[in-house]
């Protein structure tokens, strides 16, 4: 059989005709499902407050409580622990005057993880740096896996960036809200 009629009966074959159906509809079903409302997501990145830290929460909660703030950190690998409670994470970093900040973080949604949209994602995961924009809600006191309480900050996360995407160019996590 020639190389020509070889390469025919590929391109004719059903494995492949569903293979590249497949590949060429999977950029429009990722495309789709991470369509962002850019016009929401620029306006909070232009009020959020980059002051904001956890000394500054503990003097006067009722200034921060429902402002929008940003900090970059580091996903915690042990977090405090919340039994029953919705998502969350625990970020640990700086303020851009470097103030500590050591929030709890409650999701309304998943974090990306490899297998999301077939791996085509970045996925956060404990240790993940990030640059975080949330909205600042009254501190709690939280139990450690060690049973020491600690007393922080909480915030309902907005958007999650990887930590040296300086430009916010590309979001690895936004609230429900934000996505269409």
């Amino acid at each position: 059989m020639s190389t020509h009629h070889t390469i025919l009966s590929l391109l004719r074959s059903r494995a492949f005709i569903a293979s590249v159906a497949l590949m060429a509809a999977a950029p429009c079903v990722f495309a789709q499902s991470t369509a962002l409302d850019t016009y929401q997501i620029k306006k909070i990145i232009d009020r959020a407050d980059y002051t904001f830290a956890n000394r500054l929460l503990y003097k006067d909660a009722q200034q921060w409580v429902g402002k929008t703030v940003m900090f970059r950190g580091t996903i915690v690998e042990r977090p405090i622990i919340i039994p029953g409670e919705k998502l969350y994470i625990q970020i640990s970093g700086r303020n851009n005057g470097g103030d500590v900040v050591n929030v709890v973080a409650f999701l309304d949604n998943p974090l990306p993880t490899p297998n999301t949209y077939a791996g085509n994602v970045t996925s956060i995961s404990p240790g993940s740096r990030v640059s975080v924009y949330g909205m600042v809600q009254k501190p709690r006191d939280f139990v450690d896996e060690s049973g020491y309480v600690r007393f922080l900050p909480t915030l309902d996360c907005l958007i999650l960036y990887d930590f040296d995407d300086r430009d916010n160019e590309r979001p690895l996590w936004t609230c429900r809200t934000l996505k269409r």
